[in-house]
């Protein structure tokens, strides 16, 4: 049984909002090798369509810098599982989930290794209360977004995570690593 883990990009003032990130090319790299080692990733639908909007065409082009190229091919290359109530196109090796705990639950069990919640932040709040979420990789840039959705907001109950390590980028971006739902070994 693998696990969930999730990734997020914050402002300093806590906001999701894609906008908002110092996405230079040691960025693209970072998060190319925390996505990398995943067996499959996790998508709420608006984050999906963001992304399948940009990404699949900078993969084909090959007309980007090193980091981004390589965050491009791994997204290409992994299956993604969208989570949403309605039908999707069948595209860019992505398949539907239907947003419930058994569904998600059963999706993690049969992955065959862990699975990558990319950014989504209304699918982060749900997944993270079902207890199934047990790792955070949260990157926070230096800059103050003043809208947009908030990391976890409306979270009802504490769930206490745990800092398992902080890599700081030259632009001042902060990539967390932190767990959630118990003790473990730092990496």
């Amino acid at each position: 049984m693998g696990e969930i883990h999730a990734t997020m990009n914050l402002s300093l003032d806590g906001c999701c909002d894609h906008c908002y990130v110092v996405a230079d090319d040691e960025f693209h790299e970072r998060i190319s090798d925390v996505f990398e080692p995943y067996s499959a990733l996790l998508f709420g639908r608006t984050t999906y369509d963001l992304l399948h909007g940009y990404w699949p065409n900078v993969a084909l082009g090959g007309d980007a810098t090193p980091g981004v190229l390589r965050l491009a091919q791994i997204l290409d290359e992994k299956i993604k599982y969208v989570v949403t109530s309605r039908a999707l196109a069948p595209a860019w090796n992505a398949r539907r989930a239907t947003p419930t705990q058994d569904e998600i639950r059963t999706l993690r069990d049969e992955v065959g290794g862990n699975v990558l919640l990319v950014a989504s932040p209304t699918l982060a709040r749900p997944l993270l209360q079902w207890g199934l979420v047990s790792e955070y990789h949260i990157a926070v840039s230096p800059m103050v977004a003043g809208h947009g959705p908030h990391f976890l907001e409306g979270l009802k109950e504490d769930v206490p995570p745990m800092l398992l390590d902080v890599t700081r980028l030259r632009s001042g971006v902060l990539f967390l690593r932190y767990c959630f739902g118990g003790q473990r070994d730092a990496a």
